[in-house]
C-alpha cells in the first residue's frame, strides 16, 4: 500500500460523505486530508499525522528520552479528542499549589473523567475474558452513548461496564453469558447486569424509534435500515444458538457436528417462537448443552464405530458452567421433541429409525430411574399438549433466548 494513503481507522469510516452518501474514505497523509474514495469530496482537511515522525538511533538515544514530538494519538471517546494539556507534578514531591493547580484542573471536565475510568475497567474486563480489542471498542461506544444520554444514572458503574460488555461481546459475534461476566466481575450479580442491559435495549430502541418517526418508518423499518450499525437492537440478548460452536470447539469436537447443534437450534428456537415449549424459560447455556448432548447422542447412534466419546453430563457443565443435574433437566424436557421426526432433527441429520432409537439410549444414558416409562409418559403429553402457565408465541421466543 502506498504509504501516503491508507484507509481510515475503523472507527473513522463510521462517517458519511456529505455529497453522495459514502463510507469509504481514504487518508492523504501528504496534504493532511481525509477524501471519500466515491466521490473524491475532502471531508477533512489539515488534520494531524500520528504517525511516527523520527528516526531512532540506538546507540545515541539518552535512556528515557521520547522522541516523539506529537504525542499520543487521538481517542474518539474524549470530548477534545485526549489532546487537552494538564498539570504535572513537580520533581521531589515540592509544589503544594501546583498540586491544588492540578486537582482543580482534573475536575474540569467530569465526562472524560467518567471515560476514563471506563477505559481502565472495560480493558482489564476484556482481557480477562480474553476478547478483542474490537469488543473492547464497542464497549467503549455504547458506555459513551449510555453516559452522554444518562440512560444509566444511579446505577451501580462496574455493572454498566458489564452490561456494555456483554452487549459488545454480542454484537462482534462472540457473546458471553451472564454468569461468565460476573466470573471475572465478582463484585457484580447477574440481576444488576440484566437490569442494566434492559436499560440499554430501551435506551437503543427509543432512538430507532425517534429515528422512525422522523423518517416516515415503522419501528422494523428502521431496524432493517440501521442493519449492523452500532445502536442496532435486534438480537442483542444471547440465544443458546450463539453458544453452541463456542461449546463444541471448548469439548474439540468435529466441525460437521457443531454445525448439526446449530442447525437443531436455530430449529429449537423457532419451535419456542411457535408453540409453548418446557425449556422456554431456562438459561441459554442449559439449552445449548442440553442440546449438544442430544446431538452427540444422535451421532453415536448414526455411526457407533466412528463417533466422538459421548461425554458425560459433568464435562458439559464444566463447559457451560452449571450443576450436571441442570443440564440433565434441560435435556429431559427436550428429548420428546429431538425423538420427534421432523421437530427439531431435520431428515438429512437423522432418519425415523435413528430417532426412534433415540429414546432408549436416553435412558440408558441418564441412568436407572433417569428415563422410565412414568417419565416418557410425562414427556410425550406435553410434546403433543402446550405446558401449563408457559409463554405462547413470541413470549416462548424470548425466554429461549434469556
Amino acid at each position: 500500500m502506498d504509504t501516503l494513503y491508507a484507509p481510515v481507522g475503523a472507527l473513522r469510516q463510521e462517517r458519511v460523505c456529505a455529497d453522495c452518501g459514502g463510507r469509504d474514505f481514504v487518508e492523504d497523509h501528504a496534504a493532511g486530508d481525509i477524501v471519500c474514495k466515491a466521490c473524491g469530496l475532502v471531508a477533512e482537511a489539515h488534520i494531524i499525522d500520528e504517525r511516527s515522525e523520527w528516526r531512532t538511533f540506538g546507540d545515541k538515544e539518552k535512556e528515557g528520552d521520547d522522541p516523539s514530538r506529537v504525542g499520543g494519538a487521538q481517542n474518539p471517546f474524549m470530548n477534545d479528542g485526549g489532546l487537552s494539556t494538564g498539570i504535572g507534578k513537580l520533581p521531589g514531591g515540592a509544589g503544594g499549589q501546583y498540586n491544588t493547580l492540578m486537582r482543580l484542573h482534573n475536575r474540569q471536565n467530569v465526562s472524560d473523567r467518567a471515560m476514563q475510568t471506563a477505559s481502565r475497567e472495560v480493558a482489564t474486563t476484556c482481557e480477562r475474558l480474553r476478547m478483542t480489542d474490537a469488543v473492547r471498542n464497542s464497549a467503549l461506544e455504547i458506555y459513551k452513548d449510555v453516559h452522554d444520554n444518562k440512560a444509566l444514572k444511579g446505577r451501580a458503574l462496574k455493572a454498566v461496564y458489564a452490561a456494555c460488555i456483554f452487549v459488545a461481546a454480542k454484537r462482534e459475534n462472540t457473546p458471553r453469558t451472564f454468569k461468565e461476566i460476573c466470573a471475572v466481575m465478582p463484585d457484580v450479580s447477574k440481576v444488576d447486569i440484566g437490569r442494566c442491559f434492559t436499560a440499554i435495549d430501551r435506551m437503543y430502541k427509543k432512538h430507532l424509534q425517534m429515528k422512525a418517526m422522523h423518517q416516515g418508518k415503522d419501528l422494523a423499518g428502521a431496524v432493517a435500515l440501521e442493519g449492523a450499525r452500532p445502536n442496532a437492537t435486534a438480537g442483542m440478548a444471547t440465544q443458546a444458538t450463539d453458544l453452541i460452536k463456542r461449546f463444541m470447539s471448548k469439548l474439540g469436537l468435529e466441525q460437521k457436528v457443531s454445525l448439526m447443534a446449530h442447525r437443531v437450534g436455530l430449529k429449537a428456537a423457532e419451535l419456542a417462537a411457535a408453540e409453548a415449549v418446557p425449556w422456554a424459560s431456562r438459561d441459554p447455556a442449559t439449552q445449548a448443552c442440553a442440546l449438544i448432548y442430544g446431538v452427540l447422542l444422535i451421532q453415536k447412534l448414526r455411526f457407533p464405530d466412528t463417533a466422538d466419546e459421548l461425554p458425560d453430563f459433568q464435562r458439559l457443565a464444566d463447559v457451560g458452567g452449571m450443576a450436571p443435574s441442570t443440564i440433565r433437566d434441560g435435556f429431559r424436557q427436550m428429548l420428546p421433541y429431538l425423538a420427534t421426526p421432523g421437530k427439531l432433527v431435520a431428515d438429512k441429520d437423522a432418519g425415523a429409525d435413528i430417532l426412534a432409537r433415540l429414546e432408549d439410549a436416553a435412558a440408558e444414558s441418564l441412568g436407572p430411574g433417569g428415563w422410565d416409562a412414568k417419565a416418557r409418559k410425562k414427556a410425550a403429553t406435553k410434546a403433543t399438549r402446550p405446558a401449563a402457565g408457559m409463554p405462547s408465541g413470541s413470549a416462548a421466543a424470548a425466554g429461549f433466548g434469556r
